[in-house]
């Protein structure tokens, strides 16, 4: 492993750093600046848009036009750099790809074959001292663990053993970013860039990945909208936020904590501040009042002149008063606090139902040879919010279309409440018109616009981008389109497949604070465990090996496994 020196202290330093794309009319990062120290592990955080991956493609030298400086160390800094988006093209079979990335390894390991072959045919002398050299130097170089380490991380990271022989090129982008990322963690870099690593990931890769990054011994820059994973991880957090950075010690929970914290005393302080205006503005308006007095009083007064000077002696106070407050404005100003506004809805359901909503019996499900669930039974009462989880490819989605009624079920049968209405969103945005815009879209729905426009609010959709068209927009925002048509129907149920997929951190806590207001029954399959954690009060676990109905929410099934 290529770590640096203890002594070195600092791996990264960035200063001022400003950037803007030629299509923007303003900087997307402005006079950004941090260190990064060594073995330090940093989240970054922030909005869509906010510049995080543009953030990432500079600092492994991707955009180059970029103002301000970046310092690195004189010595050669190894960086192992995972993008959200892998484009790369192989032949070689998944197993033989991931060697690759070890060269030395790999390119020892080729000639000890070509030996062994020219071996096979003729035992030569010279041929045969150099195999026994080359296979020294693999035992030095442990070439014989590789394949074990390597096989090992795949499969933690959702691969079979019938995977390794598949082609690369013939892997879906999902299956190709996990590929990457295994070569880098195998590589074992100083300095570990993650863009989104988690977006491909099952509950089950998700937790053996925060193990392997926080036993790791190099230093990580990682960018998730997972905040269970960044809890878990990450030792500070970097925000950017309308092109500006700040650093905060501690994981995202204590960076919540702190920018709240943050949040509130600058509210204090503004409004403070206009609390100390208003007194003195009050206290200009009451001397001008006096000195007004006073000039009518010396009308047919004796002592004209006393009263005169009076008057200007508290017309001079006023002025100094309005003076004061001018200099104030000017030089201790404390500018309103741009924090988003909080918009929270009460979603009611359409009706209520009675109290057991949905019950199944004896349901099962098998593809060929491979069993999904056998023999499922379990029972909803109304208000309750399931939490389905499972790796993926365990039937999650499966069972969701079985309940819905969108395929059969081998055998068994479910039985929902008479007259109950449905909300369902997919993973993938198959019913949005893509001509319409987002608030007519979402009026197919619920045709009170008022309240509409509270749902669209309260996920982050400004009064302007109500405007725009769905083909306009990006697939994090269609997912929103998506979600604000399921809870602008006001159904009963609520039955949601991966509904925080594409959606920034903020985004997730929005929609979060909405279904947990919301009175009806929930059923949702996620990997997003800070969700699950959150709002499911009884969980079904599908792992493709049996199916478990826990009776209990998240932290207490994780509480059951660990004892």
């Amino acid at each position: 492993m290529g770590f640096l020196m203890d002594l070195i202290g600092t791996l990264l330093r960035v200063n001022n750093l400003t950037y803007r794309y030629s299509s923007q009319d303003r900087n997307l990062l402005e006079k950004v600046s941090f260190t990064i120290g060594l073995k330090e592990k940093i989240g970054i955080v922030g909005p869509n848009g906010s510049g995080k991956s543009t953030l990432i493609k500079i600092l492994v030298g991707e955009l180059t036009d970029f103002e301000g400086n970046i310092e690195k160390p004189k010595c050669d800094l190894k960086i192992g750099y995972l993008p959200q988006d892998v484009s790369r093209d192989s032949d070689r079979i998944l197993l033989e790809e991931v060697k690759a990335a070890l060269p030395e390894v790999y390119k020892v390991e080729k000639n000890l074959r070509v030996l062994e072959k020219r071996l096979e045919n003729d035992v030569d002398t010279e041929v045969l001292r150099d195999y026994g050299e080359l296979l020294s130097k693999y035992e030095t170089i442990e070439g014989f663990q590789l394949e074990e380490k390597i096989k090992k991380a795949l499969s933690k990271l959702g691969f079979t053993k019938d995977d390794m022989k598949r082609n690369y090129n013939k892997l879906s982008g999902g299956e190709k970013t996990r590929v990457e990322l295994a070569k880098i963690l195998l590589e074992e870099p100083d300095l570990l860039i993650l863009d989104e690593p988690t977006n491909h990931l099952d509950i089950n890769s998700l937790e053996w990945l925060e193990e392997y990054l926080r036993r790791y011994k190099g230093t990580i820059l990682v960018t998730s909208h997972d905040r269970y994973f960044l809890n878990k991880v990450v030792t500070s957090i970097l925000e950017l936020r309308d092109g500006k950075s700040t650093i905060y010690s501690g994981n995202y929970s204590f960076y919540i904590y702190e920018r709240n914290l943050k949040e509130k005393q600058a509210w204090e302080k503004y409004e403070e501040q206009n609390r100390k205006i208003k007194k003195m503005e009050r206290e200009a308006k009451r001397r001008k009042i006096w000195a007004k007095r006073k000039e009518k009083e010396k009308i047919g007064a004796k002592d004209k002149g006393f009263i005169t000077h009076r008057a200007a002696k508290l017309a001079k106070r006023a002025k100094a008063v309005e003076t004061r407050i001018k200099q104030m404005i000017e030089e201790e100003k404390v500018n309103k606090p741009a924090v988003e506004k909080q918009i929270r809805v009460k979603l009611e359901t359409a009706r209520h139902s009675g109290k057991i909503v949905l019950d199944v019996c004896e349901l099962s499900k098998s593809f060929g040879d491979r069993i999904l669930f056998n023999s499922l039974n379990f029972t909803i009462i109304r208000g309750k919010t399931i939490g389905i989880i499972g790796p993926n490819g365990s039937g999650k989605t499966t069972l969701i279309r079985i309940l819905l009624g969108e395929i059969p079920a081998d055998s068994g049968f479910i039985r929902w409440r008479t007259n109950i209405k449905i909300g369902y969103h997919a993973q993938e945005q198959e019913n949005l018109n893509m001509e319409n815009t987002i608030l007519t879209e979402v009026k197919r729905e619920n045709s009170d616009e008022t309240f509409v426009r509270i749902v669209l609010g309260c996920l982050k959709f400004s009064q302007k981008r109500v405007y725009e068209k769905i083909k306009n927009i990006s697939i994090g925002e269609r997912v929103k389109v998506s979600l604000a048509k399921v809870l602008a129907s006001q159904p009963d149920v609520l039955i949601l497949d991966e509904p925080t997929n594409h959606l920034d951190v903020h985004v997730r806590e929005a929609l979060e604070n909405a279904l947990a207001d919301y009175s009806g029954t929930i059923i949702v399959a996620s990997h997003d465990r800070y969700l699950i954690k959150k709002l499911a009060d009884e969980i079904l676990e599908i792992n493709g090996k049996e199916t478990k109905y826990f009776p209990g929410s998240y932290s207490e099934l994780k509480s059951k496994v660990e004892l």
